[in-house]
């Protein structure tokens, strides 16, 4: 009995552990702006995930995007609780794993990352799943389903995200870190496709090897 109040007790604190991170962790969270003709203006979401490095998804309109192009993306302002729009180019593209990222040139606050995500964990995504807010994040949680990963590298979270949240970054409930991005919906399973933040650095490394690389020989 002590050890289901407890258990109950835990859950009740996870709507309000969520609030508190989510006031800290929402500087990670990006959007871009897209104006289709004759519709209204919509936002994608996108997660800071290194000091000049934005990740979406790259599928839908994204996988139109070419290596070098450059967009406007909207990151989080250092000196207001609002939300600026700087230039990023697209370095990275790969509609296997659905990740696409763009460079920014501004200094970015960088989430840390864990790479110990387990099945079970409980996680929150900043996502535009509503467009109520015109400068903020909408808010949902889950918790970790699969861990093994698919043939594109993917994990699986037990909700169903919201359309606009493809680009959110998943933010574990116990210690605040980004753990994974969501990039879409598994239709069979009716879960939640993630890239694991592991993924992610991976993809930084390699860029940041393949950027070494091109200036050494420069």
């Amino acid at each position: 009995m002590a050890f289901l109040l407890q258990r109950s007790a835990g859950e009740a604190d996870v709507p309000a552990t969520i609030r508190a991170r989510a006031r800290h962790s929402d500087k990670y969270a990006a959007h871009l702006v897209v104006e289709p003709p004759n519709s209204s203006p919509y936002k994608e979401a996108a997660t800071v995930i290194g000091r000049h490095h934005v990740a979406t998804f790259a599928h839908g309109g994204h996988e139109e995007w070419m290596l070098g192009q450059h967009l406007q993306i909207a990151v989080h302002c250092p000196d207001a609780p609002r939300r600026m729009f700087v230039d990023g180019k697209v370095v990275y593209k790969n509609p296997t794993k659905d990740v696409a990222i763009l460079e920014v040139q501004h200094e970015l606050p960088p989430p840390e990352l864990d790479f110990g995500v387990v099945a079970g964990d409980k996680y929150y995504v900043h996502g535009q799943s509503t467009h109520a807010q015109p400068d903020g994040t909408s808010i949902s949680h889950g918790v970790v389903a699969v861990t093994v990963p698919d043939a594109c590298d993917h994990i699986r979270g037990d909700i169903v995200p919201g359309a606009g949240d493809s680009g959110g970054g998943c933010f574990s409930v116990h210690t605040g870190k980004l753990v994974a991005m969501v990039v879409g919906v598994d239709p069979r399973a009716l879960k939640a496709v993630l890239v694991p933040a592991a993924i992610l650095r991976g993809i930084l490394t390699d860029l940041s090897a393949t950027s070494g690389a091109a200036g050494a020989a420069t």
